[in-house]
């Protein structure tokens, strides 16, 4: 579908003949864009207006606790897991999260390769580093936040119960 200012004739099936399906006229509202793709014949998923949120982490339980809050917060909605640099930047193209909670460590490419590869591709996609604070983590935190991470919160560390964890979850990343 081509976006246009203007309409004008020549515009329009020059677009077509690269391949567009039809246009819409700038400005536009989430309406009018949903009502002419949907004319189109396009199937839509809106979904709902809450941030959807994509977890990177290469570990299962940390994933599953992220998971756990972030469906557990009514302001929220899981846009995808991914375990590795790899997989989430297929997420980020095919799921378009609003943010993105990106762990640090990881096998195969790490966090900040992967925030490097985000950023170079999603400019104003904003990636929250979420690890374990070490003398590495403190190095890769202003290393990230140089590469355009908005926010670093550190894992929940020392907590005796799940519970515990949770509420740290919910105090530090989803505040």
């Amino acid at each position: 579908v081509m976006v246009t200012q203007n309409a004008r004739p020549e515009n329009v099936r020059e677009a077509m003949v690269a391949g567009a399906t039809g246009y819409i006229t700038k400005p536009f509202s989430r309406n009018s864009i949903l009502e002419r793709l949907t004319a189109l014949g396009c199937e839509i998923h809106t979904g709902s207006n809450k941030p959807r949120v994509l977890v990177v982490d290469d570990a299962a339980v940390v994933r599953r606790m992220l998971v756990q809050r972030i469906e557990a917060d009514p302001e929220l909605e899981l846009a995808g897991v991914a375990k590795d640099g790899k997989s989430a930047l297929a997420c980020v193209d095919s799921e378009c999260p609003d943010i993105v909670v990106l762990d640090v460590e990881m096998p195969g490419m790490d966090g900040l390769e992967t925030l490097a590869r985000m950023r170079a591709r999603h400019h104003h996609l904003p990636v929250v580093m979420y690890s374990v604070l070490t003398e590495r983590g403190a190095r890769a935190t202003l290393d990230a936040l140089s590469r355009g991470a908005v926010d670093y919160v550190t894992k929940p560390q020392g907590v005796n119960s799940p519970e515990e964890a949770a509420q740290q979850i919910d105090d530090e990343l989803l505040a």
